[in-house]
């Protein structure tokens, strides 16, 4: 199968976006599947195996404007190019991995593959609902076959923003490998390396120690 993600933020930038978009197409050529990745000019992967297009101009924006606007614009330019060009005919699934401003292409996206597929990421998913893009974002959203939402509270917060239907919105926690962060010092030998109390607890969290993306927000606070 041919999976081609579309992405804001790709290597060598560094982000949590970035990081989502490496490794989902990393562990998609794992599993057999041909990958390619729509990015950021500038972008590189170092894997030949996967295929990098560094042809989208626009970034993370916080509102609308000519600039962003204009960005949107050339954007849809290269796209259509490319994928009149040959890509689009190959491909069976586009994944949106960053929702916003990305998924407003997705009515060009849709015509280039059978599944449509976006991933919501947290309290940023509602950033397109307080501008004026709320209609145009909700009628994109709406047109995916699949929403990835990265917890529930997402699932639930996009789902009464955009009216999607329950059905639409499927839940996938971010996740850790594990096998990254092996170590053979013992837990003592550990605290002691880091500098951290023997007889005291230690809570360990990767995100922001907020009541929406934490269930022991309470508990940081004691």
């Amino acid at each position: 199968m041919h999976i081609c993600l579309v992405t804001h933020a790709f290597p060598p930038a560094k982000s949590g976006w970035s990081t989502y978009a490496r490794e989902l197409a990393l562990a998609l050529r794992r599993r057999g599947h041909m990958v390619s990745v729509l990015a950021p000019r500038g972008s590189s992967l170092g894997d030949a195996s996967i295929k990098v297009y560094p042809v989208l101009n626009h970034t993370v924006v916080s509102k609308i404007g000519p600039r962003s606007t204009l960005g949107l614009l050339q954007d849809v330019l290269k796209l259509t190019d490319l994928f009149f060009t040959g890509l689009g005919g190959t491909i069976d699934v586009v994944h949106v991995v960053s929702e916003y401003p990305t998924l407003l292409l997705a009515p060009l996206l849709k015509t280039c593959a059978r599944v449509l597929v976006a991933t919501c990421h947290g309290t940023y998913s509602v950033a397109p609902a307080y501008t004026g893009l709320r209609p145009i974002f909700t009628s994109c959203l709406k047109s995916c076959d699949a929403v990835v939402a990265v917890s529930n509270f997402t699932r639930s917060l996009i789902s009464r923003i955009y009216g999607l239907k329950p059905s639409q919105v499927h839940v996938v926690p971010n996740g850790v490998d594990l096998s990254r962060f092996k170590t053979k010092l013992q837990r003592n030998e550990a605290r002691k390396a880091l500098g951290l109390p023997a007889d005291h607890k230690v809570v360990l969290t990767v995100g922001r120690a907020l009541q929406a993306g934490s269930s022991y927000w309470l508990a940081l606070r004691r």
